[in-house]
């Protein structure tokens, strides 16, 4: 891989963290509004998924 793929490749993984990051505020506000404990149970999952996600984009730290 050539440096400007190398570049391209951290480009899109800074967007995907972005993307991440901002879906995560979301889930916290639906969480919080959630209606019954089912819904905030799934919410959370999701949040905790979406944790893993960007911890496995920044390399497992």
């Amino acid at each position: 891989m050539d440096n400007r793929e190398l570049a391209m490749s951290k480009d899109k993984i800074s967007e995907a963290k972005l993307r991440i990051e901002r879906l995560q505020v979301v889930l916290e506000v639906w969480a919080d509004a959630a209606s019954d404990n089912n819904e905030a149970c799934l919410v959370f999952a999701v949040m905790d998924l979406l944790s893993n996600v960007n911890r496995a984009l920044e390399g497992g730290k």
